[in-house]
């Protein structure tokens, strides 16, 4: 379960210690163990965060130098697994042609989260929804998904789950699909991250026990 920490920070607790992300910055913070217990000990005592809120600043300063951006983090999958997308329609995505408009749509989003990061991306999709109704395609969610994947094979730029997420978010808002939820999760020892939408609790194109798999520490 994510924890917000403040406005721009957040915390989830894995079985092998903490993680603090700062979707601002889109950096993290991997804590040791003594760091976790303390940050515990804070979120249960009388005094909440107060106690340690200096030390999470140090603490997220320490690593600006010594670890990537989240986003350069979020990986094919997790230890256990590895992502493979899921169509909707089988047959259809096999022998589909790319929706000019939709290749247009995830070379934005890429462009977008090397200039402005995961959360800003994810903030500028959905804000502007109403331009991507008038420009993208109609499709039901789940063709959508498919239509995307299709797509993403004339990208010349990395495609995988983080922007195939950001990319159905925009697109399932921009049809008037505002259920769904966006997802970041991770395991560490490796630090692996994991992005993935769900739809009624469901991941969208994803293995559907990701909640067992990782620990979510962003989502909205």
């Amino acid at each position: 379960m994510a924890l917000a920490l403040k406005e721009s920070c957040h915390v989830c607790f894995t079985r092998d210690g903490g993680v603090i992300y700062d979707s601002r910055s889109d950096l993290y913070c991997l804590l040791t163990e003594k760091q976790t217990a303390a940050l515990q000990a804070a979120l249960a005592g009388s005094e909440g965060l107060t106690s340690c809120a200096a030390d999470i600043c140090d603490w997220l300063r320490e690593t600006k130098e010594d670890l990537p951006p989240l986003f350069s983090s979020v990986a094919r999958g997790l230890h256990d697994f590895v992502w493979s997308y899921r169509p909707d329609e089988p047959a259809r995505y096999e022998a589909g042609k790319p929706a000019i408009a939709l290749i247009l749509w995830i070379l934005l989003i890429q462009c977008l989260l090397k200039t402005r990061g995961i959360v800003a991306t994810l903030r500028f999709v959905r804000k502007h929804h109403l331009i991507w109704r008038r420009i993208l395609p109609s499709y039901s969610l789940g063709v959508g998904a498919d239509e995307i994947m299709i797509a993403s094979r004339f990208s010349p730029f990395r495609f995988e789950c983080l922007e195939f997420s950001l990319a159905i978010e925009g697109y399932a808002r921009a049809f008037g699909q505002h259920r769904t939820t966006f997802c970041l999760g991770l395991q560490r020892f490796p630090f692996i991250a994991h992005a993935w939408v769900e739809l009624n609790d469901k991941p969208i194109g994803d293995d559907p026990s990701l909640r067992e798999r990782a620990a979510i520490i962003y989502e909205t």
